[in-house]
């Protein structure tokens, strides 16, 4: 089992079209947080995150998985879903 460290976030890619944010040449992609590091302050395990994969690390296959693990800063952590339904 793979546990993120300090600021680091293990997210779980989900599956839809990676979008280009065109003023930062960036993709922007949604996952779900699968787990955190102690230091972690702005998202929890289950949350439903918008992510920057450029320059982002992956993990090796877990389970048939691959996973994404960034910091948790604004340079990867670009926003969350809240959670309320409308």
């Amino acid at each position: 089992m793979f546990r993120p460290y300090y600021d680091k976030i293990q997210i779980e890619p989900i599956k839809v079209d990676a979008m280009l944010v065109s003023d930062t040449n960036q993709f922007q992609e949604m996952g779900k947080v699968i787990a955190v590091g102690e230091m972690v302050e702005f998202v929890k395990k289950g949350d439903i995150v918008y992510f920057s994969s450029w320059g982002a690390s992956k993990t090796p296959e877990i389970d048939g998985k691959q996973y994404f693990v960034v910091a948790d800063s604004s340079d990867f952590i670009l926003g969350k879903e809240d959670g309320r339904k409308k």
